[in-house]
């Protein structure tokens, strides 16, 4: 990652950039491990039930960090706010960040789609079985299937990988020609893109989390991942920036009042 000001990038220190594959192979091992562990307990069994419940709660807590990322991007433009251009593009990089997340998913979404275990949702049982346990998931079977399922996922994905790349694209645009137009016009669509913001994050939250206890269900269950969402990211970026702060390499543009700021949030 680069931060561009005044014709200087401002990179992360190479310390940082050697960690990333030791982490990712880290990563890597402990989930064959907990996978492992789960089968040991029964492929059919509790064993895979308590792997995709612990996997689905962790896979959102590190999307939610891009999430709150790419609706601080948008809400930017749509306030045309100055005070953070210091910080935007820290944002920028961990909202593009959702792109890789969207691999991730790929186990849930080969679980549902290609098996009826029923391990993360018990909708996805056949029929005849949800009528033998619960004629209310019976009855939201026209939502609570496996191609809404998949269609609403491939929404989702594909409109917050199109927003966080299309606005990280155009500000590096701007750091290359310093174009106003590019600015307006990223301040034009800012407010169509947070409504498809809203509708998609409460879709994924209804489908993906919500739907894990199908017989109950929250009108605003979407704004609880949005919330969530905004505070995991303002605090991962007062971490970020303040390490980097330390680090020497934004000294020269972030100050301790844009702290403040940031603070202010939480």
């Amino acid at each position: 990652m680069s931060i561009p000001s005044n014709g200087e990038d401002v990179k992360l220190p190479e310390a940082w950039q050697k960690m990333q594959w030791p982490l990712i192979a880290i990563g890597a091992i402990c989930l064959l491990v907990s996978l492992g562990g789960s089968l040991m307990l029964g492929s059919s069994g509790p064993g895979l039930k308590f792997f995709f419940h612990s996997y689905l709660v962790n896979y959102m807590f590190a999307l939610s960090f891009g999430l709150g990322a790419l609706f601080f991007v948008l809400i930017q433009h749509l306030t045309r706010a100055g005070w953070s251009a210091s910080v935007r593009r820290l944002a920028e990089v961990m909202a593009s960040t959702i792109g890789g997340m969207s691999v991730l998913f790929v186990p849930i979404l080969a679980m549902v789609l290609f098996t009826s275990s029923g391990a993360l949702y018990v909708w996805n049982l056949p029929l005849e079985r949800l009528e033998q346990i619960s004629n209310v998931i019976v009855q939201k079977k026209d939502f609570l299937n496996e191609p809404t399922f998949g269609i609403i996922t491939l929404i989702c994905f594909g409109s917050w990988i199109a927003i966080a790349a299309g606005y990280l694209t155009r500000s590096r645009r701007i750091d290359e020609s310093g174009d106003v137009e590019i600015t307006k016009g990223m301040e034009r669509w800012s407010g169509p893109m947070v409504m498809i913001y809203a509708l998609t994050v409460s879709a994924a939250a209804f489908t993906w989390m919500m739907s894990v206890s199908p017989e109950w269900y929250s009108t605003i269950y979407g704004v609880y991942l949005f919330g969530s969402s905004m505070l995991a990211f303002f605090a991962l970026t007062i971490i970020f920036a303040a390490a980097l702060h330390r680090q020497g390499k934004l000294k020269k543009y972030i100050t301790v009042e844009h702290f403040h700021d940031l603070g202010k949030f939480l």
